[in-house]
């Protein structure tokens, strides 16, 4: 379905899945008008406005058979709307057995970020099998109707997954999950525990986990503080000791992914966002150490770009839709929301690596610190720029040691 729309308009649609429980696909990302779906479902309403580069939503919908639905696609803008709707699969979901499946899968851009809405009665619960690549998986219900909802993962049926457990970390208090999945698959049971029916969103997302969230503030040297977001490659920003260091690439830049952050807590009352497994410096025992954000405990000590200290004094979760950004400088590391962090991330490396640290992030990006000009152009031909993509140069240095560092490493060792 496509037509020319003004700013301000709207389009109203009604279906009835005639025979079968189906989950459908609303898909608007080819619009190039800003767009927004209202959702009625069973009598309850609720707005969707993100999912796409261009910020028209795409997201699947349990539709049951016999029942009427309708939504509208809300014009913000002067541009077409380009929508389509299709049927994806029979429904599942009504046991761990039988579950609806969630795909990461990079060269399909329909479900990278995968948005599922569903009416839930009292008491009523669905199941989700998560197969997702190396990350995290990330699930949270902020924008459901119901009042009270339960959230609980499994690393297969009947095998809880107790290490960490489900966050209130959504404005309106429901929970939301970050978890690394064993084997990468994670089940997630989703249940409506509030005394009457509503809409559950489910938000799952799975990005990798090396970068801040989009609000982060960074000093620059000519602009003052401005959000991480609006960093251009050739700024200078704040390191360590108070040095200004050149922003000469970008790690991550994906304003269009949602994340489910660490959230750091300080005594003077800042606090700093950050995906779980990106390096942070704490001090120990008079030295700065590395450690992974999601280690980070109350109590541990940061620093600022005069050295001073600050004291961690509550930790927590928050989700943003509005992107992930990992700079890379020219020291590989950054003054961020006031205190000091590296730009690298415990990633898993092939051998004789295995493990990312810091040392060998600043080894690894050596040509791009100091060299920037020559790759420079690659990322200013990108409106998005991810350092680890598909299209940039990084997965060829990876790809070399795998093809011939590891096998005399094997073979030696």
């Amino acid at each position: 379905f496509t037509m020319r729309v003004s700013e301000d308009e709207s389009i109203h649609f009604v279906f009835t899945p005639p025979t079968s429980d189906v989950l459908i696909l609303y898909d608007a990302c080819g619009s190039d008008a800003g767009l927004n779906i209202v959702l009625q479902d069973s009598g309850e309403e609720l707005s969707v406005s993100d999912g796409c580069d261009n910020a028209a939503p795409i997201f699947h919908h349990a539709a049951y058979a016999g029942t009427e639905y309708s939504f509208a696609l809300e014009s913000t803008s002067i541009g077409s709307i380009s929508f389509e709707f299709r049927v994806l699969d029979i429904l599942r979901g009504e046991s761990c057995d039988n579950p609806i499946l969630v795909v990461d899968n990079n060269e399909n851009p329909i479900e990278v970020e995968y948005y599922f809405i569903g009416f839930l009665n009292a008491g009523d619960e669905l199941w989700f099998q998560y197969q997702e690549s190396d990350n995290t998986a990330d699930i949270n219900l902020c924008r459901s109707t119901v009042a009270t909802a339960s959230l609980d993962a499994f690393s297969g049926c009947g095998a809880p997954i107790d290490e960490q457990p489900a966050l209130e970390n959504c404005s309106n208090g429901l929970p939301s999950y970050s978890v690394d999945p064993p084997d990468n698959v994670v089940i997630f049971s989703v249940g409506n525990t509030s005394p009457s029916a509503g809409i559950i969103f489910a938000d799952f997302f799975s990005v990798d986990d090396a970068c801040f969230a989009a609000r982060t503030i960074v000093a620059t040297q000519h602009q003052g503080e401005i959000a991480i977001s609006e960093l251009k490659l050739g700024d200078f920003v704040m390191g360590a000791k108070g040095e200004w260091v050149e922003v000469v690439s970008w790690l991550h830049r994906r304003p269009d992914v949602s994340s489910n952050f660490v959230e750091i807590h300080f005594e003077r009352g800042n606090s700093l966002a950050i995906l779980g497994f990106h390096y942070v410096y704490v001090l120990s025992e008079g030295e700065l150490v590395i450690k992974r954000a999601d280690e980070v405990n109350i109590g541990d000590l940061f620093v600022d770009q005069h050295q001073n200290t600050q004291r961690v004094v509550k930790l927590g979760r928050i989700s943003y839709n509005d992107g992930i950004y990992a700079p890379l400088t020219s020291s590989g590391d950054i003054i961020v929301d006031g205190v000091l962090a590296s730009c690298f991330v415990d990633l898993k490396l092939p051998k004789p690596f295995f493990q990312c640290t810091q040392n060998i992030g600043l080894a690894y990006t050596l040509p791009l610190r100091y060299y920037p000009d020559y790759f420079r152009s690659w990322y200013e031909s990108k409106t998005t720029g991810d350092w680890f993509g598909s299209d940039s140069p990084f997965p060829a240095v990876v790809e070399f040691f795998e093809d011939h560092v590891e096998p005399v490493y094997d073979l030696i060792f």
